[in-house]
């Protein structure tokens, strides 16, 4: 045998050798094998039938939606080519072709993109903002119309003048957009929030109508932060009201406006854009409030989680308003330890939980009085 041509102490290491790789090589084949027939019995399995590669000289982003609501997703490219400054956005069907594009002259602002049936056809249009200098302008196109936009360079809003950002910069951030029919005619509206930092201004919603081609409500004036608009019918009237799910403080006023923002606010408005009830604020800055709706018994109220993350002795408090924003009870809770606040919908009703900030790992459900009734362990 060739093993009888090496010395006996080289042939003991050998056969030891041999045996590992041995092993080794029935430990990778029994996973090969056992990871092939789980993948063998998965109920779902997914093929990809279209890869695309994205040329590394453009700024892309991509945007899924299924734009005829028949299960499957077409898609957007919006562009900007750095060597020939072209922008524009490209529309390919669900097998991933593409079908036309859309041109316009300026920069897109990202993660500003949204969809919607605003007449009611069943096909969903792409509305998107631009940014020019000091002004913000609304662009809306239908992929079945080609190369046309129905809404273009419509103008949103302007910075201030003369704009109070230390660089001169407009710092428009997390614009929020949906579509609600506001005016009881035939097409919904598109409601429009606008936030900015130091540059302070606009800090508010707009209402703009797709047939009138114009503004037609405005938030009050305020120096508020908020974001995150939920729909939510808080008189059962069958009209939804907006609340504005998030508020902070940055603290970038020097003088005092409406609703200043060196606090936090429960806010809501009605459909034309006025308070449904008179905002509530939550002192101090570095602070931070979730408002989310809660049904309790057929009736809506507002859940209030409000959190201080600063040096002074202040509790985390978490407070139960009725629909006119009427303070009906709060429970205090330890500092800096409401993480987040949600419901699900159980058992026919809706149920509170809060996450526990400290360790993240603690889950509590409680009752209409604020009362911890269970606490998971996750």
């Amino acid at each position: 045998m060739y093993f009888a041509k090496f010395p006996i102490r080289y042939r003991k290491k050998l056969r030891t050798f041999y045996f590992i790789l041995g092993l080794f090589s029935l430990l990778i084949s029994f996973l090969l094998f056992k990871y092939f027939f789980q993948f063998l019995s998965l109920p779902y399995q997914c093929k990809i039938e279209n890869t695309l590669v994205f040329p590394e000289n453009d700024k892309i982003e991509v945007y899924y939606h299924d734009f005829d609501h028949d299960g499957f997703s077409e898609h957007l490219q919006f562009k900007f080519v750095q060597y020939d400054r072209q922008i524009g956005v490209k529309y390919y069907n669900n097998q991933g072709n593409l079908i036309d594009q859309w041109n316009f002259p300026e920069q897109w602002i990202r993660n500003a993109v949204f969809f919607a049936d605003y007449d009611g056809d069943h096909f969903d249009e792409a509305y998107f903002f631009t940014m020019a200098h000091d002004s913000l302008f609304l662009y809306g196109f239908d992929p079945r119309e080609l190369n046309q936009f129905f809404l273009w360079r419509q103008f949103i809003a302007s910075a201030p003048n003369p704009n109070p950002h230390p660089q001169k910069i407009w710092d428009l951030f997390n614009i929020n957009c949906f579509f609600l029919n506001g005016d009881d005619d035939a097409h919904k509206e598109c409601y429009i929030l606008l936030m900015t930092g130091f540059s302070l201004q606009p800090r508010g919603m707009l209402r703009f109508d797709i047939d009138q081609k114009k503004v037609t409500a405005r938030s009050p004036f305020s120096g508020a932060v908020v974001a995150n608009p939920v729909l939510i019918d808080l008189n059962d009237d069958g009209k939804q009201e907006i609340l504005l799910k998030n508020s902070w403080p940055p603290d970038n006023y020097y003088y005092d406006v409406p609703y200043r923002d060196n606090q936090c606010y429960l806010m809501v408005f009605d459909q034309n854009l006025n308070f449904f009830f008179k905002p509530i604020a939550f002192p101090h800055v570095r602070t931070g409030v979730t408002n989310i709706p809660w049904k309790i018994n057929g009736r809506t109220y507002i859940v209030s989680a409000y959190r201080y993350d600063g040096p002074l002795n202040v509790n985390d408090k978490l407070y139960l308003f009725d629909s006119k924003g009427n303070e009906l009870r709060h429970k205090v809770f330890p500092k800096k330890s409401l993480r987040e606040i949600y419901t699900l919908n159980l058992n026919g009703g809706q149920h509170l939980f809060i996450i526990n900030r400290i360790n993240g790992r603690t889950i509590y459900e409680l009752n209409e009085n604020l009362e911890v009734i269970n606490k998971f362990s996750v």
